[in-house]
């Protein structure tokens, strides 16, 4: 493995040596520009992310408007109630007077 030289290549062997170190450096050199390729070529999640905190947002809302509420307010009689209180008053008032009897 090792060669034999003789004593008269000192310009050689620093000429290895510079070459050696050379290609140290050209192959630290690609390793930082893939990894910089690397880094450049990471997509921005950002507004993907924002997106899913509006939304997180909302349900957060709605849950508590929903647990807020008894329940029998959520039911289709009192859903009625609510859109249009005259109108349910006038179907319901008649069957209730009735059955009270």
């Amino acid at each position: 493995m090792d060669q034999i030289r003789s004593p008269n290549e000192p310009e050689n062997d620093a000429a290895t040596a510079f070459g050696e170190v050379r290609a140290e450096i050209s192959l630290l050199r690609r390793a930082v520009e893939r990894l910089t390729d690397e880094r450049t070529a990471q997509p921005d999640y950002a507004p993907s992310l924002e997106a899913i905190a509006k939304r997180l947002e909302d349900v957060c809302v709605w849950a508590k408007r929903v647990s807020e509420r008894p329940k029998r307010m959520r039911t289709p009689p009192a859903r009625k109630r609510q859109r249009n209180p005259c109108e349910y008053d006038a179907k319901v008032a008649p069957a209730r007077q009735y059955t009270a009897i």
